[in-house]
Order: C-alpha cells, then sequence, then structure tokens
C-alpha cells in the first residue's frame, strides 16, 4: 500500500517542484512522496528545484533524504543544474541558483565529472 500512496505522488511531487509551489511540496513530502522518484531521463526533484533556482524546495528534498549525487542519463547532478548559469536567468535567479549550489557541497553534492573522477 505505501508503495501505492507513493507512486501516486511521483508526478505531482515533480510538478510543484518544478512551480516552486512549497506549500504543496511539504504536502507530498508529509503524505510520503518518494523524494528520489525519476524521470525517463532519470532526473529526479532535486534536480528540478536546482534547476529552476529554487533554494526552500532544495532544503526541503534534502532535509527528506534526497539523493544529492543522483545523475541524469548524461550524467548531470544537480549541482551541475544549479552551476548552469543561463543567458536568460535573472539575476534572482542566479543568485539562487549560487545559493542551492552551495547548499549542495555543504551536504557533500559533487558535479558529475568530480563522481566520475571518483568512479562513480
Amino acid at each position: 500500500m505505501l508503495s501505492f500512496i507513493k507512486n501516486i505522488f511521483k508526478g505531482t511531487l515533480r510538478k510543484a517542484c518544478k512551480k516552486g509551489d512549497i506549500e504543496a511540496v511539504k504536502q507530498h513530502l508529509a503524505a510520503g512522496a518518494d523524494v528520489d522518484t525519476k524521470d525517463k531521463d532519470r532526473g529526479t526533484p532535486l534536480h528540478d528545484a536546482a534547476w529552476k533556482g529554487q533554494k526552500e524546495i532544495a532544503e526541503l528534498l534534502i532535509a527528506a533524504g534526497a539523493d544529492v549525487n543522483a545523475k541524469v542519463k548524461r550524467g548531470f547532478t544537480p549541482l551541475d543544474l544549479a552551476e548552469m548559469v543561463l543567458g536568460y536567468d535573472s539575476p534572482e535567479a542566479k543568485a539562487a541558483k549560487k545559493e542551492i549550489a552551495d547548499l549542495l557541497r555543504k551536504h557533500g553534492g559533487k558535479t558529475g565529472e568530480e563522481l566520475k573522477a571518483e568512479g562513480k
């Protein structure tokens, strides 16, 4: 039954992370949603939060046990995505991504290249 409940939240936790809906993220986590649920590219909710510059959501996911070194098919970790500052990112988004990168490093986050160098 627990796995069924966790699967119900698979898409909705991801959507809440992408939208930056902190209250919805809290509800999904309280209901037992899988913090490391993966999409077809193996991206996790933490990848979404890092990419979107959602620091508070990243903090919630990490506190709930999210894998800070999860890799997508192309080898990118949440830290890689947080460190990708794009030309169209607003100054606020750039600052948020920097804070998320620092947060991930504090919790043992590494880039895909760093993990590769370690043989992981």
